[in-house]
């Protein structure tokens, strides 16, 4: 069931301007500008697209060169000794691209070099995930941490951290809305895929039985599942009242909302476990 919600989120996302049309009116999809009942609300926000147009133009020029570094600490010394081996690894086993234009990639590689190099950083997202999960369960043995606790805070920071350099790249290269669409679907893609396909695997093809989820980790998924539709609604709201602007207040009270959670997290672990 994951899996073919998976799949019907895809082909909702692909038809998804001819449904939401279908369903709430003609002008969705074919206007940048939403309909207000102030005249000049309107009027600002029809300035809007050119204003972002110019920032995105501005944001292209002064974003680094595709083959220079992405973030400011990538140019210190200590962590390119750490990076090097897996620069290494990475140089003789993922292919090149030439050119990380989106509008010349397809002139510049061919499509089989294109898809080579994403599968195997897929790969390699994989093998540096399964690792880095292995040392989080020997973390949390030792530490007696319950896994659900280690899942939803140093696994689940770790197997982001990669979205969110992703996004972060992005950004700075004048794709905001790219990177907001990462951050909203890597998370529907964990929940289908990443709890789906390895669930399906094991109960159906593996061990043919189902997977018992312990009484203890009960209460961390119920809060998990609370604290998401939660975070969900909460952006929503703080995007409705900035007019859907992302702004540094908000991002702020995003990571506030992230770290009392943790604490929470914690906490209720200890008083368990006390």
């Amino acid at each position: 069931m994951l899996l073919m919600g998976y799949i019907a989120y895809i082909i909702f996302m692909v038809f998804n301007k001819q449904i939401l049309t279908r369903c709430f009116g003609s002008h969705l999809g074919d206007s940048q500008v939403p309909l207000l009942e102030e005249p000049e609300q309107a009027a600002e926000l029809g300035e809007m697209p050119e204003r972002l147009e110019s920032a995105e133009v501005a944001v292209e020029e002064a974003a680094p060169p595709a083959d220079g570094p992405s973030f400011e600490f990538m140019n210190n010394w200590l962590f390119r000794v750490v990076a090097c081996p897996f620069d290494v690894a990475f140089s003789y086993t993922v292919p090149t691209l030439a050119n990380s234009n989106p509008e010349q990639l397809a002139h510049t590689l061919p499509a089989l070099r294109l898809l080579a190099s994403f599968t195997l950083s897929m790969l390699w997202v994989a093998a540096l995930s399964w690792a880095m999960t292995w040392t989080a369960t020997g973390i949390g043995c030792v530490a007696k941490l319950d896994s659900a606790v280690i899942g939803v805070t140093l696994v689940a920071t770790g197997t982001s951290l990669s979205g969110i350099i992703s996004s972060t790249i992005v950004a700075k290269q004048g794709y905001g809305n790219m990177a907001v669409a990462n951050a909203l679907g890597s998370n529907v893609f964990c929940i289908f895929v990443g709890l789906g396909l390895p669930w399906f695997i094991s109960t159906a093809l593996v061990h043919n039985k189902p997977f018992p989820i312990a009484s203890v980790t009960h209460d961390v998924v119920y809060e998990a599942i609370v604290a998401i539709f939660g975070t969900l609604l909460g952006v929503i709201a703080m995007l409705w009242w900035r007019k859907f602007l992302f702004t540094a207040s908000i991002g702020f009270v995003m990571l506030l909302w992230y770290f009392l959670f943790v604490a929470y997290v914690f906490v209720q672990n200890l008083s368990h476990t006390l």
